[in-house]
Parts: C-alpha cells; structure tokens; sequence
C-alpha cells in the first residue's frame, strides 16, 4: 500500500484542484475493502485537497491572480455533451462546505471559509 500511495494516487489526482465532478450518489459497496486495505475513497482525498487549494488562494493578497481567479464564475453557458455536468467550480466548493445541493454560497462566503480555516 506504501507504494500505491506514493506512486499511484498523486498521478490520479494530479490537477484535482481544478476539476469539477459530475453529481452522482455515492454508493458504498466497497466500504469493507476500504476498511481492509485502511484506506479512505479517492473523493474524500480530492475533497481535501480542494478544499485546501481554495483556501491557500482565497488567504493571498487581494491583488493575487490566484485569489481573483479562485472563484470566477463564468457567464459563458455552452450545451455539453449529453450526460456532461453542468457544474462549475464555485458550485462545487460551495456544496462541499455546506454538504447540501440545494444552498449555493457566494464568493463573499466562500472566502469568509478560507479565511476562518473552517
């Protein structure tokens, strides 16, 4: 397992910080390997270093590309590809600090997070 962590889950979440997932529910059938191999679901990891990310840049100075562009919502809506989440990265940092789909944070509280390391 050592050297599955040290090989193998970096290049699988190289880049996470950026991503945005597609909203599906989670399903635990592999709750009792999990427990085997004492190793957490790859989400829990991308969640954490997401959440991480977001925070190390909404804490830089004001003026901070990284701090501007942590949070941009775009306004452009292109159709995706069928099936294709609509979600944009602010979306899902926001359900990831409320646990619930169905609130929808702005930037302004997203930052009050960051800056109160929740």
């Amino acid at each position: 397992m050592r050297i599955f962590n040290a090989a193998c889950i970096p290049v699988f979440l190289f880049g996470c910080e950026s991503w945005t997932l597609t909203e599906r529910k989670t399903h635990l059938t592999n709750e009792e390997l999990y427990e085997i191999v004492k190793q957490r679901p790859i989400n829990k990891e991308l969640r954490k270093r997401q959440l991480k990310f977001i925070g190390h840049c909404l804490r830089m100075a004001p003026d901070e590309p990284a701090n501007i562009y942590a949070l941009f919502k775009s306004k452009v809506r292109e159709r995706n590809k069928i099936g294709r989440s609509t979600a944009q990265y602010i979306e899902q940092i926001s359900r990831f600090l409320t646990n619930d789909n169905r609130v929808k944070l702005i930037s302004s509280d997203i930052t009050k997070y960051a800056i109160d390391k929740r």
